[in-house]
């Protein structure tokens, strides 16, 4: 049996989803690269002139390459325990193209900001970044089968605090209740997720809640205290 509540428990977990996240990026790096290769070879074997739009595709892919290799390093970029002041909005806008290659093609990501939002929250940037990215992978999940499935996030100010909503027209499976001890077998995304997201979260007195409306939307409010 294994307690939930020990920080090392999530440590181990979070390795685990992180390389989902890792095999996903490296499986369109791969295909890039082969592409290019391949594009390579077709263009050295022909007799006459490459033309500008052919040699488009190689340089496309080479940015597709970058914006890869970019995600990679931003994963590794950041380590538990270096608190610091965040402009969520910033942090999760720079987390967006990630987001995008992450979700399935068929699904439709939006993030509404509030232009007018100038306030800094204080937290653990790999702890903030974790909660989004499991987010992610939770979304991904629900998203498999379902025909137009929608993420929205939305970051608004809301007295002393920085409301983030994601918001999700698919149902998402995941455990609201705080778990004592899980068996080895249930050690499940949909049964983690919750109690980990809740223990960031107070970890920086910030607060995490989950419904589901009528409607079958689900709804995951994350909040953070503004520094003052």
């Amino acid at each position: 049996m294994v307690h939930c509540c020990e920080e090392g428990f999530f440590e181990i977990f979070w390795g685990q989803q992180m390389q989902k996240i890792i095999r996903c990026l490296l499986h369109d790096l791969s295909n890039c690269l082969t592409g290019n290769l391949a594009l390579s070879e077709l263009y050295c074997s022909k007799q006459q002139a490459v033309s500008v739009e052919e040699f488009a595709i190689i340089r496309d892919n080479c940015y597709k390459e970058r914006e890869i290799l970019k995600q990679l390093s931003q994963l590794h970029h950041t380590e538990p325990g270096n608190i610091t002041y965040i402009d969520l909005q910033a942090f999760v806008s720079d987390l967006q193209p990630l987001f995008e290659r992450l979700l399935p093609a068929h699904a439709k990501f939006n993030l509404t900001r509030d232009k007018s939002l100038e306030v800094l929250i204080k937290f653990d940037p790999a702890f903030l970044q974790r909660i989004f990215l499991m987010t992610i992978l939770l979304a991904i999940k629900a998203f498999e089968n379902a025909t137009k499935p929608a993420l929205d996030i939305h970051i608004a100010c809301e007295g002393d605090t920085v409301a983030c909503q994601i918001k999700s027209n698919v149902p998402l499976d995941l455990n609201t209740e705080d778990l004592v001890e899980i068996k080895d077998n249930h050690l499940l995304l949909s049964r983690i997720y919750g109690p980990m997201m809740r223990f960031y979260l107070e970890k920086y007195n910030g607060r995490f809640s989950y419904n589901i409306t009528h409607e079958k939307t689900s709804i995951i409010n994350l909040k953070f205290p503004i520094v003052t």
